[in-house]
């Protein structure tokens, strides 16, 4: 072949492999311009456009848009960043509301020597209940069946030779429900009133307040919590140094919550001096809310240092 026909043929090499080359940067450029390298954790590269507030590269990004290089005699790739990023802050927020509703919990229980007996009185029991209820206004869709059982019951007998067996001794009958009390200032003339009714058989578990419709009382404390967050992060980058970005993540940690708070319990005293009604006192509630978030930290880097 000629020298002619050799420096053709170098050329047409040289051609295709500058095309070659300019095909590879092109695609790795899209790839990093979208997306397609792990999230950044380093520097850009110099020419590239800057990420950060002022121009230049961002350090700890999470978007994922850029290839991670750092300068060490030349631009080298170092790899994605693996760990925790960002300023990670929880938000706690309170507001008061007044109860409205009172939720007794109250039932009867009965122990005879028979399955039959016990039943009998319980269900008489609990038909006084109801009655008393009804008198005091109480709907019967705020009346609801909790529990219900028929149980043997044993006590442990030590037998002439000493040894210890159990003995069948009767039945229990427990009927238990729970009552909802609109009208808190009832409250305890209700307690007194199926007391009176089931006499001995009657068993009062617990009272618990609450709101009603408390959607507002629930939003007030999520924006109170979320108030409480931004400024727990702002805090914390004045007392660090940083620069704190837009919020990436936001959730509430569980359903707002209504507690008992400042609570006084009483006992009302009747005509003659002595103790002899129920005194109920519903306090106020709190509704609390508590959220958790991550904010971005922004940290502006000039390539050229």
């Amino acid at each position: 072949m000629s020298k002619l026909g050799f420096r053709a043929l170098g050329g047409r090499i040289l051609i295709l492999a500058a095309a070659a080359a300019l095909l590879l940067s092109t695609g790795c450029m899209a790839r990093m311009m979208t997306g397609g390298y792990d999230r950044v954790d380093g520097v850009m590269m110099p020419g590239m456009m800057a990420g950060g507030k002022d121009g230049g590269g961002m350090r700890g990004m999470m978007s994922g848009g850029w290839a991670s290089y750092e300068k060490v005699g030349g631009w080298e790739w170092v790899g994605p960043y693996e760990g925790p990023q960002g300023m990670y802050v929880s938000g706690y927020g309170t507001v008061s509301g007044t109860p409205d509703i009172a939720v007794i919990s109250m039932g009867v229980e009965s122990v005879e020597d028979t399955a039959a007996a016990a039943r009998a009185n319980a269900a008489a029991a609990m038909a006084g209940v109801m009655a008393a209820l009804a008198e005091a206004n109480v709907a019967e869709e705020d009346i609801q069946t909790r529990y219900f059982s028929i149980s043997p019951r044993y006590r442990n007998v030590q037998q002439s030779g000493g040894d210890w067996e159990y003995v069948l001794t009767g039945y229990a009958v427990s009927n238990q429900a729970t009552v909802k009390i609109r009208d808190l200032d009832s409250a305890g003339a209700v307690i007194d009133a199926v007391t009176a009714a089931a006499g001995d058989l009657i068993r009062v578990h617990g009272i618990d307040f609450g709101i009603e419709d408390a959607e507002e009382l629930e939003e007030a404390a999520r924006a109170a919590a979320i108030a409480d967050m931004a400024r727990k992060a702002e805090m914390m980058a004045d007392a660090s140094g940083v620069e704190l970005g837009r919020l990436v993540y936001l959730s509430e940690i569980d359903y707002p919550q209504a507690q008992l708070v400042n609570i006084e319990r009483s006992v009302a005293l009747d005509e003659g001096g002595g103790y002899g009604l129920t005194g109920i006192s519903a306090g106020e509630l709190d509704v609390i809310a508590r959220v958790q978030g991550v904010y971005l930290i922004w940290e502006a880097w000039d390539p050229e240092e």
